[in-house]
């Protein structure tokens, strides 16, 4: 097996394109027919030989490269198993968080920065007389006792400066 690697040139009298084939097919790297020159035989070792030094050096470059690749690879698989977790991990967090939010005895109501409500209860929808899903089309700064009592100028002031004016 350690030999397999070692080039091999026929030298041969047989000159028949047969002869050439069986030769190639058997694994040489080159076939030269008599009569040969002694500058043409070295001409073809010295090729040979330059020839696996540049085969060598590829494969080493393989071999580095499907490393790198095999490394960055499984970087990726970890990358992608710790973002499953997580993942998953929000998903279980938002289904109990879910649980809370329909099951609260209380109104819960969350707005963005925008105005535009998030995340409504039905327990609220239920106190203010609407569907959850009309309450979740609502926009604070649009709704007018928000306005006529003056929670809408909290609201205001708590997202400019983060603090409640009650």
């Amino acid at each position: 097996d350690y030999t397999r690697d070692i080039p091999v040139i026929y030298l041969s009298s047989l000159a028949e394109m047969v002869d050439k084939e069986r030769a190639f097919a058997a694994g040489c790297y080159d076939y030269i027919t008599k009569p040969f020159s002694s500058g043409e035989v070295l001409a073809r070792i010295k090729n040979c030989l330059v020839h696996r030094q540049y085969q060598k050096q590829l494969e080493g470059i393989i071999q580095k490269n499907t490393e790198a690749l095999q490394e960055e690879r499984d970087k990726l698989a970890q990358e992608l198993e710790n973002r499953q977790q997580i993942a998953q991990g929000l998903r279980d967090a938002y289904a109990f968080s879910d649980i809370i939010l329909n099951e609260a005895p209380v109104g819960i109501v969350v707005y963005n920065h925008d105005g535009q409500c998030l995340l409504a209860n039905k327990t609220i929808a239920a106190i203010i007389g609407a569907t959850r899903e009309q309450v979740l089309a609502q926009n604070f700064r649009n709704i007018e006792s928000w306005k006529d009592s003056g929670l809408l100028a909290d609201a205001e002031a708590v997202l400019a400066n983060g603090e409640s004016r009650r």
